[in-house]
């Protein structure tokens, strides 16, 4: 995924190239888990360390405790150099309230992380396929997932 796409909401800068694709590849991970079937997405998170890329998923019935859950997993890891965690909500854009998958991600930098959103929604006729809204957006910092 191509980073020309990346919106920016209000006075938030984007990231470090090696963590704008980390991430923006993370939204493209959870549209394509969310998109083709309408939602809901299973909070997921993803670790990149010394060992390479991992994949941690909670599948729980209260999607809140599940994306707890994948923090928390992020937080136990060693020698992380970029973490993110993915989630399914809500956003409202112009007073608009849509769908959307939330990408929270940071590096080992120790500078705070940041969130990306990416809108989806019914189109259609009939209303039965689901597509991506508009750009991925960075929308805002957020504390770091691990230390």
């Amino acid at each position: 995924m191509s980073d020309e796409g990346v919106e920016q909401v209000g006075a938030v800068e984007l990231p470090g190239q090696e963590l704008l694709e980390f991430l923006l590849e993370a939204v493209d991970h959870a549209t394509s888990r969310v998109v083709p079937r309408g939602g809901p997405l299973v909070p997921f998170a993803i670790v990149d360390g010394a060992g390479g890329s991992t994949f941690h998923q909670v599948v729980e019935q209260d999607l809140v405790l599940a994306q707890e859950q994948v923090r928390f997993v992020v937080q136990q890891e060693t020698g992380v150099r970029m973490a993110c965690v993915a989630w399914d909500g809500y956003v409202t854009v112009d007073g608009v309230r849509t769908d959307a998958v939330f990408v929270d991600g940071c590096d080992d930098s120790g500078e705070p992380g940041y969130v990306f959103v990416q809108r989806y929604g019914r189109a259609g006729r009939f209303r039965r396929s689901m597509i991506v809204l508009g750009n991925t957006a960075v929308s805002s910092r957020s504390e770091r997932l691990f230390d």
